[in-house]
């Protein structure tokens, strides 16, 4: 880089080198060292006013045509160790050093002298700061409200960074005597020592900020990465926009993520009334969660625009991304004041503990982690922009980190209804059937941007029908599913007949809506569920771990059960380890083979088993339910440690008629029917005892294996003989309670 373009970038560079170069330590080496004087001697001679003598030595130099290779083997020859991008013009002024070297060594008062007129005249004009490359690094100083002094070290960090040249000096200065580096820098910068070590102790903003490192072999100099060099030097947009986005909302590959409502509405509000530094909130869950939709709403709620960190490919280094997160917490709060929120979406990758470079390097110290300040804490107790922190779980970061937020919340898988919702608003672009839409939805692991790019394999394809064409685009889901290890087939077993919470007749005060209601809120609880089959038991549990948003973990009996002594116990205890584990809804079914009166158990190992599982479920901190077909004989103590015990029974009459007008497609058709036929349809569903939703599905299913659509008489046959068939096979046996 000619001297030029380097004075073009860095103002201060020639009264640096000026200063050193009356520098009595420095100045000794100058003229003891030919090789040290001549790199210094080709960064500065332009802006020197030699004597007459100096000046002939000058023009008898140039006046030789040299070519780049001579140059450079003439170099070799002083044992000057040239670099790969050296300047040709920065060459020759090296070897035109060393002929003005040979002067120096007579007069050095003289030269002294050259340079302190110099001096009195090498101040610059601020209003370069304010331009170019010049502006940037003021936008840093004034984001990090960093001294004069402060600044100085970024532009020599920069100075080092785009010029090998400059680099190439300070290492030839600074290599015999490492220690002599902190007063080097406070000689150049006009400074008192003392001053210098001030500006690097360990609450220091640019040492804490990461800003500059100091990289080398045998000389560590103060550099600016390759990131912060691109954000200095290239480009005329204001520093805010190098450094964050909006935050958009677009599609992703995870799975959607949501939190609880009393946590999203806390959030909301936090954010909403930030008006002081420091406010963090850390949203964690496991990796593969898309949270993109469900932040934008809550910065919606909020009423508070969302930023982004720009994605800048080349991070390289561990500090990297520490630091540009810390600078643009600052840089977005000094643009938008507290109505801005920067969400970092990979919490690991930027709260990390790092000892700075500063102190070890220029003042030669060893520095213990005891001695420095988390750079966390600069992030999260200091930092003037609320930021919204999502990621993995909290685990993966220091217990003194998580302790700093001021509110933490944990994602959740979306419930089955908000992916139902994100579907619909999809499907309604895609025109897709509501069979079709039905069908991608039960896959439940389906992301928004895996049916964005399965449309496009549809519509690649070349169905020739619609029905071809969503064919091709379940098949592209499925393959994306498979692809990314998840799972291919449905996770809930395929309801045939419309399923809703108003056709489940349980008796007692509390019904299945207000147990959901209850779960959603504070999802902990027990719950028994017993009842002839058929009555919506299972479907009832696993639309509970849909609405919850949960994974349903299910278990028969003679999965636990075992020849074996003392095997059932630690399958239970591996049981609900796995469930505590994956946050998931444990169902338990043909609990009666566990639930039965220890006064009937012939075994001491069978009271065991009850007793194991009755240990676990009450310590148990998630969702536990228990379903049986037998409710007689159950030990009377156990069914006490249940919050809820709901009791399904067969479908009252209104129900009956409900489901029976839907599954006929009757709905919205009755009144074009005779009233002396819907009285005897009614009649005969009335006096079908045990009739459940359970025989709707079965008739269904009967409908949808034959492809056959059944007539109303069809359909009260067909119900008829299921119920002939169960009452049949219980006749005899003890009722129901």
């Amino acid at each position: 880089m000619s001297n030029f373009a380097l004075a073009k970038i860095v103002p201060h560079l020639s009264t640096w080198l000026l200063r050193l170069g009356t520098d009595s330590a420095v100045l000794q080496r100058f003229v003891s060292n030919p090789v040290i004087f001549s790199s210094w001697y080709a960064l500065v001679h332009d802006g020197i006013p030699w004597p007459t003598e100096v000046v002939q030595l000058q023009n008898a130099e140039r006046s030789k045509k040299l070519s780049f290779e001579r140059t450079m083997s003439l170099l070799a020859k002083v044992n000057y160790n040239t670099h790969e991008q050296m300047d040709v013009e920065y060459a020759r002024g090296v070897l035109e050093g060393y002929a003005v070297h040979d002067w120096l060594q007579g007069h050095v008062d003289a030269f002294v002298a050259r340079l302190n007129i110099n001096l009195g005249l090498a101040d610059y004009d601020d209003h370069m700061e304010r331009a170019g490359c010049f502006s940037r690094v003021l936008e840093l100083s004034e984001v990090l409200e960093l001294s004069e002094l402060e600044k100085q070290l970024v532009y020599l960090a920069l100075a080092c960074g785009v010029s090998g040249e400059t680099r190439t000096l300070f290492e030839q200065l600074c290599r015999t005597r490492k220690s002599d580096s902190a007063q080097l820098w406070a000689t150049m910068f006009g400074c008192p020592e003392s001053e210098l070590r001030a500006i690097l102790a360990p609450t220091s903003a640019l040492r804490l900020s990461g800003l500059v490192s100091f990289e080398g072999d045998s000389v560590k100099l103060p550099m600016l990465s390759d990131l912060w060099l691109r954000v200095v030097l290239e480009g005329d947009d204001p520093l805010l926009e190098r450094l964050v986005q909006p935050w958009k909302n677009t599609p992703g590959a995870g799975l959607p993520a949501r939190i609880a409502e009393e946590d999203r509405d806390m959030a909301a509000e936090i954010l909403a009334k930030a008006r002081v530094p420091g406010v963090n909130l850390l949203l964690y869950g496991a990796d593969g969660l898309e949270k993109r939709a469900m932040l934008f709403e809550l910065l919606s709620r909020a009423g508070k625009g969302g930023f982004q960190l720009r994605d800048h490919k080349s991070l390289r280094g561990e500090n990297e991304l520490p630091t540009l997160a810390y600078v643009a917490q600052r840089a977005l709060f000094k643009a938008k004041g507290f109505e801005a929120v920067l969400v970092v979406d990979q919490p690991g990758a930027v709260l990390e503990r790092r000892a700075s470079d500063f102190m070890r390097f220029l003042m030669g110290m060893d520095i213990t982690s005891q001695t420095i300040t988390p750079f966390d804490e600069m992030l999260l107790a200091r930092n003037p922009a609320p930021t919204l922190w999502a990621g993995p779980g909290a685990d993966s970061l220091p217990e003194e980190t998580v302790a700093r937020f001021v509110f933490h919340a944990p994602l959740q898988k979306a419930r089955r209804l908000e992916r139902r919702q994100q579907l619909e608003a999809l499907v309604a672009e895609l025109k897709l059937s509501k069979k079709t839409a039905d069908e991608l939805l039960r896959l439940e692991d389906v992301s928004a941007l895996q049916l964005a790019t399965a449309k496009r394999a549809a519509a690649l394809a070349g169905g020739a029908t619609r029905k071809d064409r969503e064919a091709a685009l379940v098949q592209a889901v499925k393959r994306s599913l498979k692809a990314l290890n998840r799972d291919t087939t449905p996770k809930t077993k395929e309801c045939v007949t419309e399923y809703s919470l108003k056709y489940l007749n349980c008796r007692g005060k509390f019904g299945p809506e207000q147990v959901l209601k209850a779960l959603s809120k504070r999802p902990r609880g027990s719950l028994c569920l017993y009842g002839l089959p058929g009555t919506g038991k299972t479907q009832f549990v696993e639309y509970l771990a849909q609405s919850l948003g949960r994974p349903l973990l299910s278990y028969r009996a003679s999965d636990i059960l075992s020849k074996w002594v003392g095997d059932a116990e630690k399958n239970i205890a591996a049981m609900f380890a796995e469930a505590e584990a994956a946050e998931a809804v444990l169902f338990l079914d043909e609990g009666d083979s566990f639930l039965r009166g220890r006064d009937q158990a012939r075994q001491a190992h069978e009271i065991s088993q009850v007793n194991e599982l009755l240990q676990h479920m009450e310590r148990f901190e998630g969702i536990f339910i228990v379903a049986t077909n037998l409710f007689r004989g159950l030990d009377a103590a156990a069914l006490r440690r249940f919050t809820f015990k709901l009791d399904f029974q067969p479908l009252h009459p209104d129900q009956r008629w409900e489901m029976f007008t839907t599954e006929t497609g009757l709905k919205g058709k009755l009144s074009t029917l005779s009233r002396s036929q819907r009285d005897a349809w009614f009649d005969a569903l009335t006096f079908m005892t045990n009739l459940t939703a359970g025989d709707f599905a079965t008739v269904k299913r009967q409908c949808l294996l034959l492809e056959e659509t059944l007539s109303p008489e069809d359909w009260i046959t067909q119900l008829q003989m299921e119920c002939d068939v169960k009452n049949a096979a219980h006749d005899g046996m003890p009722g129901l309670q």
